[in-house]
């Protein structure tokens, strides 16, 4: 490997472990904050299932399961924190390929419920805005602000 191709590794490798380590804090945000546990039991984490060595099918799943403690309900919340729109739009998937898989699981666990909640601005463990996106009236992976703006929640701390 040539030593440009090792610098270009090296700083690509960087800047997934910097975005993961956004993600783990958005994460333990929308656990404390969005979904806590005197109101929420959290079945499930993605974190659960990491593993460097071996491919895990589970990580192709939400980032968290979730059983509301008053109704019994369950449901999956998928998180996602971006620090600003990009060309006047949420862009909450990376691609078509990856809102097609969250589309797919979706239908796959039916009737139960599938959310993204996202942080928008500020730091991923303290945005400026928060919003809970019900999946299945989601029709596209970047969606404007005049479709996003009804699911802004009202945090308190």
């Amino acid at each position: 490997m040539s030593l440009n191709r090792k610098i270009i590794k090296f700083l690509d490798d960087r800047e997934k472990k910097k975005n993961f380590k956004k993600g783990e804090s958005f994460e333990e945000f929308v656990k404390d904050y969005v979904f806590p546990d005197e109101k929420f039991i959290l079945i499930r984490s993605t974190q659960d299932y990491r593993n460097n060595e071996r491919y895990v099918e589970g990580k192709l799943e939400p980032d968290l399961y979730f059983r509301d403690r008053k109704t019994n309900e369950t449901f999956f919340v998928e998180c996602k924190f971006r620090s600003n729109l990009y060309q006047n739009k949420l862009q909450w998937a990376k691609d078509k390929t990856q809102f097609k898989r969250y589309k797919e699981f979706q239908e796959k666990v039916k009737p139960e419920k599938v959310f993204v909640v996202v942080g928008l601005g500020g730091k991923p463990y303290d945005p400026e805005r928060v919003f809970k996106l019900p999946l299945e009236e989601i029709k596209y992976p970047a969606l404007f602000e005049s479709v996003f703006k009804k699911y802004e929640l009202e945090l308190t701390e």
